[in-house]
């Protein structure tokens, strides 16, 4: 293992060490509301930021190369014959979600990278259908967008919802999984990859995966309406996709992360480019794994640069998902189409 591979890795150890505290401080909190178990949350009727818990303080946002592939179905395509009644894709109660996904195998510099993925019901638009990457946090499967439960630790529910919710209104949703050999966190902030991105194995699998979506692999989709989210790591990594992907991705979401090149409190922002695309910030205010701080400078950057900007903050809550990012971040995704 390369030197800085290693120190990767065990910084990265280190890290994930930490993430049970960090995601503890107010983990009661991050499943489905208890007073609305009767009336699961549905893309009609979402429940929003702004209708949370009143038990949770909340801050008033401020607005302003080519691989060669295989596809499996995912292992298990049963669903639970309880609580809402399922839809094809996906099904969904106050303690469970499901969907339905595919698994491609792209071979990308003679590595297997997997890709769980699907696509909305119905006819696609005649350009195809518009992207959604979700990118995962460290130790955090990619399954996880797919399937969750309620509570947990870390709000995955409400990632697994954020999928539904997408699904439904009309995105294709592909996540893809980091290499093993980085212990399944993304190669954006990790040294010499954050100063050389063209030469990072995550670059490679992410042109790959353009590649499979103008061929076709991932069935019609637009190559050129692509937007990205992820969590924590996978956070620092839709980050990264506005800086290099530019002329594909459309905006970001990121939930407990910040800036591409940053790690934890190891956090500077440097000047944007012009074109930097609409960003959706989410972060608890007790978040000891990537500090609330490292969101808020990105945030002054992007405001600096005239881009268009929101930053949730749940004072209360630790490194975790919660309740309203789906809803939040599908809505910020239509009004930058």
């Amino acid at each position: 293992m390369r030197m800085a591979d290693r120190r990767g890795v065990l910084m990265t150890t280190a890290l994930c060490g930490l993430v049970l505290l960090g995601a503890c401080q107010g983990a009661a909190n991050v499943g489905p509301r208890s007073d609305t178990a009767a009336t699961p949350p549905t893309a009609a009727t979402p429940p929003t930021a702004a209708t949370t818990d009143t038990s949770q303080s909340e801050e008033t946002p401020s607005t302003s190369s080519v691989g060669s592939s295989t596809r499996s179905t995912g292992a298990d395509s049963s669903v639970p014959d309880t609580g809402t009644p399922p839809s094809p894709l996906c099904d969904e109660t106050p303690s469970r979600v499901r969907c339905l996904h595919e698994t491609l195998e792209l071979v990308v510099d003679g590595t297997p990278r997997r890709v769980l993925w699907q696509v909305p019901q119905g006819s696609p638009p005649p350009e195809g259908w518009p992207v959604a990457f979700g990118f995962h946090g460290s130790y955090v499967p990619a399954a996880d967008f797919w399937e969750a439960d309620a509570p947990d630790l870390l709000g995955l529910w409400h990632q697994a919802h954020t999928t539904r919710l997408l699904l439904e209104a009309g995105y294709a949703v592909l996540t893809p999984e980091a290499w093993p050999d980085a212990q399944y966190f993304w190669d954006t902030n990790v040294f010499p990859y954050s100063v050389s991105w063209e030469t990072s194995p995550d670059h490679a699998l992410v042109l790959a995966l353009f590649d499979g979506i103008d061929r076709g692999d991932f069935g019609p989709l637009d190559g050129q309406r692509v937007h990205a989210f992820g969590y924590s790591s996978g956070g620092y990594m839709s980050s990264r996709m506005t800086l290099a992907y530019r002329d594909r991705v459309r905006s970001i979401a990121l939930v407990a992360g910040s800036y591409a090149t940053c790690l934890g409190v190891l956090c500077s922002v440097p000047a944007l480019p012009a074109d930097h695309a609409p960003t959706l910030l989410f972060h608890g205010g007790l978040d000891s794994i990537v500090p609330a701080w490292t969101s808020a400078i990105y945030e002054d950057a992007l405001r600096a640069n005239g881009t268009p900007t929101e930053r949730i903050v749940r004072p209360a809550l630790g490194h975790v998902w919660f309740e309203g990012t789906g809803e939040t971040l599908l809505a910020w995704f239509e009004d930058h189409p």
